[in-house]
């Protein structure tokens, strides 16, 4: 519907459901991260709209819903790989149907719970009523304002809220932005992109760029790498060497599906979100599966775009 960063208000509620259900949390944090990514690359999203309109503007012409369609195939792929590779939890069954039913036994339902369910509504509607409205939405001060609603409203869960805040994860994520931010800043990521441009072999340099948006977009923001690469792509899509809409496809999915890792921003919120006693193996599955997905997302679109060119 808008921005990718709406479907961050899903992962405090879809990793606890992944302990109650039985389903390994490494694979819900894949599952939610993989909506993100193809719901990003829809035509009404910001990751969808940024790269189509480079590639409309530089004569590429392709239409919106089949980056859509190949983002969407592409993350379904993962989540089925995922289940394949991961299974299900190692926790009894007896285990996972106790908890679902002594949960609603241990609480009632108070009017703070309703409460509660107001603001999440209106964190998730905030977020696509301002990316419909063309206002880059920021997630972190929409939470903490509706954290601070409910803090004012029931004090006494201030202490127990900020014990549970992973603020390991917090820090890690904070210094590594920072330290991106410099990196672009200098022009690093875009000496990268330029570098590859220089490549002599055609699926070469798609590899080495496919490869640069992935590990980049690992540590920052997707939405810059996607607007900083595409257009360095360019010459090489119009080329007439590679697939140009399979290239710009390849870029925009590859950039997308490294962000389940525990250093970006979306793979920072699933770890946070997880049970604590599940955290550690949580974080160095994401980060696993995130750097892998560096290589492997660019070399899987690279020999697609190699059987598409001429079509």
């Amino acid at each position: 519907m808008g921005s990718p960063q709406a479907g961050l208000v899903l992962a405090p509620v879809g990793m606890p459901i992944a302990r109650r259900s039985g389903v390994d949390p490494a694979v819900m944090g894949i599952a939610i991260n993989a909506g993100i990514s193809a719901g990003g690359l829809a035509p009404t999203s910001l990751f969808g709209i940024v790269t189509y309109r480079v590639a409309r503007e530089a004569g590429i012409q392709f239409s919106p819903f089949t980056l859509f369609a190949v983002a969407v195939a592409a993350n379904l792929v993962l989540v089925f790989t995922a289940l394949l590779i991961f299974g299900r939890s190692s926790r009894a069954p007896a285990a996972v149907v106790t908890d679902a039913i002594a949960a609603p036994a241990q609480q009632r339902f108070e009017w703070r719970h309703v409460v509660t369910l107001v603001c999440m509504a209106g964190l998730v509607t905030s977020v696509v009523a301002s990316a419909v409205a063309g206002i880059e939405p920021d997630i972190g001060v929409l939470a903490f304002t509706f954290g601070a609603a409910l803090m004012l409203i029931d004090p006494s869960f201030d202490a127990a809220a900020f014990a549970r805040i992973d603020w390991s994860t917090v820090f890690v994520v904070g210094g590594i932005v920072t330290f991106v931010g410099v990196l672009q800043k200098l022009g690093s990521v875009d000496w990268l992109g330029q570098s590859a441009m220089n490549i002599g072999t055609p699926l070469l340099a798609a590899l080495i760029i496919c490869m640069t948006a992935g590990l980049v977009s690992a540590f920052a923001s997707t939405t810059g790498i996607i607007a900083a690469l595409v257009p360095l792509a360019v010459p090489l899509a119009t080329s007439g060497a590679v697939s140009d809409w399979g290239l710009i496809c390849a870029m925009g999915v590859c950039a997308s599906i490294v962000d389940v890792s525990p250093y970006s921003t979306t793979g920072a919120t699933l770890v946070a979100s997880t049970p604590a006693d599940e955290r550690a193996r949580v974080r160095t599955m994401t980060t696993r599966w995130g750097m892998s997905m560096v290589v492997v997302g660019p070399v899987a679109f690279v020999v697609l775009v190699a059987a598409l060119h001429g079509f």
